[in-house]
């Protein structure tokens, strides 16, 4: 008897971890499937992924924010196209090529500065010294650029006049930049006419709360849009994005089922799939200021796991920023007890830390971190061959398990991760 038992035990055991397995990989095919048509920011392929990622979570059990609306955080994204400009100061009629305004609005009138503040860039100036100044002003600002500086204001003028989406703004602030020998303004006149377009993406949030410190919590993170269709290889057009980044968004529910139903945890867990990261990191940078960032206190970003890393080897991956924490080092330290090596970035010169998501948490000082096993010379990036089928499901696995395995003291109230200091973020 008690050896049918142990047998039916071991069967029972078996069928658990495959079934456990089966999860897995039927999720990372579903998000990485052609029906999906590569989930690009504002189509309704991404949407309906939105929705089966607040499902995945309302099953796993957790809480959708009360800032959420059933797990879905919708951010509003904005397009805006010059028809018509004019331009008149100090009696002076501008060529239209010679300003540029950035803001965003259908129409827009001035005849008087109120209180925007005027920059000079004098022939003699550190043009991109004084560029650097500005691009932290929070106000209105009118900048002054003397012709000698005409290339790098054409430069200029190229990036930032390039219809492209970008975060809509509540506030009013423009910025004029006008290419003129005149040192001041005394008068102006400008009239400008842009059209508008607009398209919502939607971060997916869930929490597992902890009634024993809601003021420290951990986000959990991976971005789930990629880049939709693109030129046709072998009569495939679709980027599936298999690995950049559904094993990162599987990652994400991965951990919300172990954590949920395993070992408790002192602090609340954020469980986030952004949108919006490959127009620029859109879904993080707007979570960034929702939130009460003085209830964050770290981050771990999954970014593109799905294979080993050529040049770390087999059970192994990486993390960002490894000296800018004491995270990094001590979610390494804790993941070798597993057999599974957490090392430093091999890649310091690609800069990865302030690519992925983690990096708008960043900014403010969070210790926030990217996981990864990103190869450098990974042809499958951005192409129609990052498939399901070039995958190593095992290799996910062991990620998935080290970190939950590793992330389990640090999520008592003993550890602290400290903080980025402000510096890095420059």
């Amino acid at each position: 008897m008690k050896k049918y038992l142990f047998l039916f035990l071991l069967i029972l055991l078996y069928l658990i971890g495959n079934s456990q397995e089966s999860i897995l990989s039927s999720e990372l095919k579903l998000l990485s499937s052609d029906q999906l048509k590569g989930r690009e920011n504002g189509s309704p392929e991404i949407y309906e992924t939105a929705l089966w990622i607040a499902k995945k979570f309302n099953e796993i059990g957790l809480i959708a924010p009360d800032y959420t609306e059933n797990y879905l955080q919708e951010i509003s994204l904005i397009k805006s196209k010059k028809l018509s400009q004019n331009l008149i100061i100090n009696n002076l009629s501008i060529p239209d090529d010679h300003f540029f305004v950035l803001g965003q609005f259908e129409k827009f009138n001035l005849i008087e500065l109120g209180d925007a503040k005027v920059f000079i860039i004098g022939e003699n100036d550190d043009m991109m010294k004084i560029f650097a100044e500005i691009q932290n002003f929070e106000n209105s600002y009118i900048v002054l650029i003397h012709p000698s500086q005409q290339n790098r204001f054409e430069r200029l003028k190229r990036y930032f006049t390039t219809p492209n989406l970008e975060l809509e703004n509540e506030n009013n602030y423009y910025s004029l930049w006008i290419l003129t020998e005149e040192s001041s303004i005394e008068s102006i006149s400008l009239n400008v006419r842009n059209k508008i377009d607009r398209k919502s993406i939607y971060n997916v949030i869930g929490e597992l709360p902890s009634e024993i410190s809601k003021d420290r919590k951990w986000i959990f993170s991976a971005h789930y849009d990629h880049v939709g269709i693109i030129a046709s290889i072998d009569g495939d057009s679709i980027a599936n994005g298999a690995n950049d980044d559904a094993t990162g968004v599987e990652a994400v529910l991965e951990l919300a089922r172990k954590f949920s139903s395993g070992e408790k945890v002192d602090k609340s867990i954020l469980f986030v799939a952004f949108a919006g990261e490959e127009l620029g990191l859109f879904g993080s940078r707007y979570l960034s200021t929702t939130l009460d960032l003085s209830t964050i206190e770290a981050m771990l970003s999954f970014e593109m796991i799905g294979v080993p890393n050529e040049d770390l080897g087999p059970q192994s991956a990486f993390i960002t920023g490894y000296d800018l924490s004491y995270l990094p080092k001590q979610l390494a330290l804790n993941s070798m007890e597993t057999g599974f090596m957490i090392f430093p970035d091999p890649y310091p010169k690609l800069n990865l830390f302030r690519r992925s998501d983690n990096a708008s948490f960043a900014a403010y000082g969070i210790a926030a971190h990217s996981i990864s096993s990103y190869n450098e010379n990974d042809e499958n990036y951005h192409t129609v061959n990052d498939e399901f089928e070039n995958l190593d499901i095992e290799h996910i696995e062991e990620l998935i398990e080290a970190v939950y395995i590793s992330c389990l003291p640090l999520l008592q109230l003993d550890f602290s991760p400290g903080i980025i200091d402000y510096k890095t973020k420059k």
